[in-house]
């Protein structure tokens, strides 16, 4: 499958709003091919790779914007001084992810496994970040960050009775 959307949101600075997050997944079913039909053993062989960018949004209101605050006021007269400084470059933390797997059963699904092979990637995290101190600041929320993040993961699943007691067993 494909699949492809952009998004927008007033949390990030006027230059940068949109963000694009395509997805692609692929799966075949190998043991429904003819090929594979008449034999007894396999049941299932599923290969499958897919890769997808999604997008962040979930952080700090209105940190892109310059905001003030009304507490500064001077003898009595009310004022505003600057609370935070503006960031109009702010933008999406965007993550990529990256699996591919194998799905695999055997003598009807009896006893079956997984391997799954994964990365995900985020970049663009968006952190409170050492602003020169000439601004009047000492820091500014900006996108300074990556993390990545990999493995991986292994099942092993078996029937053990099937009937009217039922036994499963599953091991990651």
């Amino acid at each position: 499958g494909l699949s492809a959307r952009i998004d927008g949101s007033s949390r990030f600075g006027t230059n940068k709003q949109y963000g694009f997050f395509p997805a692609a997944s692929l799966g075949w079913v190998v043991t429904e091919e003819s090929f594979l039909k008449d034999q007894k053993v396999l049941s299932l062989l599923k290969p499958r790779i897919s890769i997808g960018r999604t997008g962040n949004q979930g952080f700090a209101d209105f940190a892109s914007l310059g905001l003030f605050s009304g507490t500064s006021g001077y003898v009595g007269i009310p004022g505003q001084s600057p609370l935070q400084v503006a960031n109009p470059d702010l933008k999406w933390e965007s993550t990529t992810q990256a699996d591919a797997g194998l799905e695999m059963g055997f003598f009807d699904n009896r006893i079956s496994a997984e391997v799954d092979v994964y990365q995900k990637r985020t970049t663009d995290l968006a952190l409170n970040a050492t602003a020169p101190a000439t601004s009047g600041f000492t820091s500014q929320f900006k996108n300074v960050g990556t993390l990545e993040n990999k493995g991986i993961e292994l099942s092993l699943t078996t029937r053990n009775f099937v009937g009217d007691f039922t036994w499963t067993t599953t091991v990651n």
